[in-house]
């Protein structure tokens, strides 16, 4: 993720979670040091951990909310 800020406005300006953008967001590379990795489907997990983050955005296209909240007295 990667904010701009412009006075006290915020706007989210791009969101990606392909793989090989671990230059840009080494939130990617701390996913690895935990017990579970990445999650991918390729990985061999043992028996009962989970395979998906059930907290991720779908492929089903564009969201239908704007792309940044409201904020209080803007």
């Amino acid at each position: 993720m990667c904010y701009l800020r412009d006075g006290s406005r915020v706007f989210e300006t791009y969101w990606t979670t392909r793989r090989g953008v671990e230059v840009m967001d080494y939130n990617y590379a701390l996913t690895e040091l935990t017990a579970c990795g990445r999650q991918e489907p390729w990985e061999d997990s043992p028996p009962n951990w989970p395979q998906e983050c059930s907290k991720t955005r779908t492929n089903g296209g564009s969201p239908d909310w704007p792309p940044v909240p409201t904020w209080p007295g803007g």
